[in-house]
């Protein structure tokens, strides 16, 4: 690992913002993480460096994944790619959801948080990635399933109505209700 330094905050009037992350606890942090890691070169969306979760997440060998850009991994048009990754760059807070293609050909739903830092004496893009895919699924699962019991529900020529085989509903509204906490008023 080279030279990392923590981008200045301007938000952050701390003097100690840019003072520079050793070596050593970077590249622990960096290679020891299960979270996604990209170093990113701005310029040219070229991959720098990449952590065992990343070369594990996106099935290709340290040594492709680093020769490869983001262009390879990132299925957005050219134009709309560079437009969201600058904006996530520029957000006090850079995310952004994208779709990324791993070596299988699978494409995954990944959340993206970005933030600059300066890495060799250059600006690079610090990514982490989340894989999103099955939550965007099961949610996706969801609002089928309430659509179409809603659909069921609005379009049934029956009336519905809902039963309180258990008796709970039934007791709970004969329970006395304290004097001034009756939330109805």
């Amino acid at each position: 690992m080279k030279r990392i330094v923590k981008e200045n905050d301007s938000n952050n009037h701390n003097s100690d913002s840019s003072k520079p992350i050793e070596d050593s606890v970077f590249s622990t942090i960096f290679n020891n993480n299960q979270a996604v890691m990209l170093l990113v070169d701005p310029s040219n969306h070229q991959i720098i460096d990449a952590n065992g979760a990343a070369v594990k997440f996106y099935g290709y060998k340290r040594d492709i994944l680093v020769t490869m850009d983001m262009r390879q991994i990132n299925i957005l048009p050219s134009k709309e790619r560079h437009m969201r990754m600058k904006d996530a760059i520029n957000k006090p807070h850079g995310f952004t959801q994208f779709v990324h293609k791993i070596s299988s050909g699978i494409l995954k739903n990944v959340e993206v948080y970005t933030s600059k830092i300066i890495y060799n004496e250059k600006d690079v893009i610090f990514i982490i990635v989340h894989d999103i895919t099955e939550q965007m699924t099961v949610e996706s699962k969801l609002a089928e399933s309430e659509a179409r019991f809603r659909s069921f529900f609005e379009s049934s020529p029956l009336s519905l109505w809902e039963q309180d085989y258990s008796g709970i509903v039934s007791y709970i509204e004969k329970l006395p209700v304290p004097e001034g906490d009756n939330i109805s008023n």
